[in-house]
């Protein structure tokens, strides 16, 4: 058991990322596991945005599981959420986890959306403490022409046209990263916060 996943129907977010053999003190004092989604966010991870239809990521999605249980006889499994428009238009979100790893391997379908569409990684997706880095850096990174590219949080938005391989966010142990398909992506748009 290395983290816990709650998905939500609501938008087909991630509501809970939970790292079950990490652990930081809470308010009183008493170690948790550390949680990669905050209580209080202002954008959920995964959330996808459309630039004709901002209500859409509000959209509610069906899954084809309730329960995912992994473990070393079932080492890997997949979730398939799908959100359907009245006018044929759907997105679907596939995310596979691994039982011996923390990588969730994800990908996004979108069917009749002429004006592409915005991938969330949520407000502070793995962020645990802006203000205790400990020499590291947080906030956003980026492989951009094969260089790592740390850009600092005060920063609004940063965009790439070409030559990015990945792009994620750094946090003083831990890193949450999406590395699109290398024939799919052609640039990235990083808004910061």
């Amino acid at each position: 058991d290395l983290y816990r996943v709650v998905l939500s129907s609501y938008g087909g977010t991630i509501k809970e990322w939970q790292l079950k053999r990490y652990t930081a003190p809470n308010a009183k004092g008493v170690e948790q596991p550390i949680q990669l989604v905050p209580l209080v966010s202002a954008e959920s991870p995964l959330a996808i945005t459309l630039p004709e239809d901002p209500s859409f990521q509000n959209q509610s999605y069906a899954f084809d599981v309730a329960t995912l249980q992994l473990n070393k006889n079932s080492p890997t499994g997949k979730v398939v959420m799908t959100a359907a428009l009245p006018d044929g238009r759907s997105i679907t979100k596939e995310l596979v986890f691994h039982n011996d790893q923390y990588q969730a391997d994800i990908t996004i379908h979108a069917d009749g959306f002429k004006n592409g569409y915005r991938l969330l990684m949520g407000s502070n997706f793995g962020i645990t403490d802006w203000e205790n880095t400990m020499g590291g850096k947080a906030g956003p990174i980026s492989m951009i022409d094969g260089k790592v590219v740390s850009e600092r949080p005060e920063q609004t938005t940063v965009t790439y046209e070409t030559g990015a391989t990945w792009f994620g966010l750094n946090d003083k142990y831990f890193m949450s990263v999406l590395m699109p398909h290398p024939d799919k992506i052609d640039s990235a748009v990083m808004p910061n916060g």
